[in-house]
């Protein structure tokens, strides 16, 4: 939200769930489609586009066709003063393990509007961009990036968002990662745990 405060961004459409709406809604007038809506291309044709300033892509378990249609089209069509929405990405996860299965996150969501648009996503707001901490700290100006810790369970955002933003960063073995896994990549956690519970253990050294 405060992101969308400092690009001046005051109406969008989404692609996403209750949570991201919720956050949006802070700063601007949000739109979107419900993943039971058909596409009609006669109908959509007779339609005069709506404008936004932003198409903003989360995940979203109702991404159908409509909503693809429509973002792609918000994309392609300027505005009043002739500029074009910008493409808006939450975080950079391609996948998302959910009962044992990779299913597609927003990135994927993203990358198909950047398929029909060629427009790419302007900023990635979320982990692993420091941007994130940057506005996390003008917000709660009494963190102090030495003594904060960034959990998480992926290499690639959380432990990457953690070196990006200068703290130290504990990397969880309950997702995809496994330990094996830092032996391919120069992004390296602060501490590695098995479980969550693993944390009271380390709180207390």
């Amino acid at each position: 939200a405060m992101y969308l405060e400092m690009e001046g961004v005051r109406k969008v459409y989404m692609l996403g769930e209750a949570g991201l709406r919720r956050e949006l809604e802070k700063v601007a007038e949000v739109i979107e489609d419900s993943p039971g809506a058909v596409y009609n291309p006669d109908v959509e044709a007779e339609k005069e586009v709506e404008e936004v300033d932003a198409v903003v892509v989360g995940m979203d378990f109702g991404f159908n066709m409509v909503k693809l249609a429509r973002a792609v089209v918000h994309l392609r069509t300027p505005k009043a003063d002739g500029s074009y929405p910008i493409h808006i990405l939450t975080n950079p996860d391609a996948v998302i393990p959910i009962n044992n299965q990779a299913m597609p996150e927003a990135a994927t969501i993203s990358a198909a509007i950047a398929a029909n648009t060629d427009i790419p996503p302007t900023a990635t707001v979320g982990k692993p961009n420091p941007l994130l901490f940057s506005i996390i700290a003008q917000a709660h100006p009494n963190i102090d990036p030495a003594t904060t810790l960034m959990v998480g369970d992926r290499i690639d955002t959380d432990i990457k968002f953690g070196d990006a933003s200068g703290i130290d960063s504990l990397l969880v073995l309950t997702g995809f990662q496994k330990e094996g896994d830092l032996e391919r990549t120069s992004t390296q956690p602060t501490y590695i745990v098995d479980g969550v519970a693993a944390l009271v253990e380390l709180a207390n050294q």
